[in-house]
């Protein structure tokens, strides 16, 4: 989105109802699992990472930069994992390099069409608090002219007994489509991700994942309620976070998800922050430890 598009929508952003605007209180610890926080967030090509709009800051309750956010808003900060969409790798990594100072964690980056020279070299992020053992870039179905990847990242959660492995991706789906209805232009984008978390899952039954990023499911115009294909199909084999419509975009569409595999759900809600089109989302999960005469797998 062009940045002098932000005034107009961040006075639309204030005037809708938020979700769950008040901070939720942390879950008391469990001696048994490892808590994980994870957060997802299309940043809107990063045009406020570092320094808000001068109107747009007396709008935000935080009147913060996305690196701001990041570090100190008390749902976000004390994150585990986080993956961005829209991050620019474009003026020599500028962006990437702002988040690396502010987030001193282990990180991978793909650009979601390395073909392709506009919009800022676009791309996806995940940031690690543990071990990053693997990574990977799935090139999924073009649509359009615009080419589409999802990232992943292969973990190492430590705990008491032993290490437990946990798999992340992080995509960006199309928003529109030149030769489909873009619904099912998304679903088939979403099918060789489901495919390659799948024989992952079926490989490590002890580890943990995550499917999560902007999904862009806004098929129903007139209906922002109505589920999409390519969501139907992610909940057939994993959790959602949030449960029920919750609007992570402006005219009360549901954008970006959250799911997760063996994984214990604690809280989960959207951040009301307006740094971007898309607002944040955030989930405290626990990470169950493996009884100590458990098997190897």
């Amino acid at each position: 989105m062009r940045p002098l598009a932000y005034t107009a929508l961040a006075a639309l952003l204030a005037a809708l109802p938020t979700t769950g605007c008040a901070t939720l209180p942390q879950p008391p610890p469990r001696e048994d699992a490892t808590p994980l926080r994870v957060v997802s967030w299309n940043i809107g090509l990063g045009v406020f990472i570092d320094q808000p709009h001068p109107r747009l800051s007396r709008l935000s309750r935080e009147g913060a930069s996305v690196r701001n956010a990041l570090a100190h808003h008390p749902d976000l900060r004390g994150f585990d994992l986080l993956a961005l969409q829209e991050v620019c790798s474009h003026e020599d990594g500028k962006h990437l390099r702002l988040l690396d100072r502010t987030l001193p964690f282990q990180r991978v980056f793909a650009r979601s069409d390395p073909a392709r020279p506009g919009e800022c070299q676009k791309g996806e992020a995940i940031y690690s608090r543990f071990p990053i053992t693997a990574s990977g870039v799935l090139q999924l179905p073009a649509f359009r002219r615009v080419g589409r990847s999802a990232l992943w990242a292969d973990v190492s959660v430590p705990t008491p007994q032993r290490p437990l492995p946990l798999r992340i991706y992080n995509l960006h789906l199309d928003n529109a489509s030149d030769h489909l209805p873009a619904p099912e232009a998304r679903w088939r984008q979403l099918q060789p991700v489901l495919k390659h978390a799948a024989a992952w899952r079926q490989e490590h039954p002890e580890g943990a994942a995550l499917l999560v990023g902007d999904f862009n499911t806004a098929g129903a115009t007139l209906n922002p309620w109505a589920k999409e294909p390519a969501i139907d199909a992610a909940e057939r084999a994993w959790q959602s976070a949030l449960q029920g419509h919750h609007a992570t975009w402006f005219a009360l569409f549901q954008l970006d998800w959250i799911f997760y595999a063996n994984l214990e759900l604690r809280r989960a809600r959207v951040v009301p922050l307006l740094l971007s089109d898309h607002r944040p989302l955030t989930a405290d999960l626990l990470l169950l430890h493996p009884k100590p005469d458990a098997p190897l797998p």
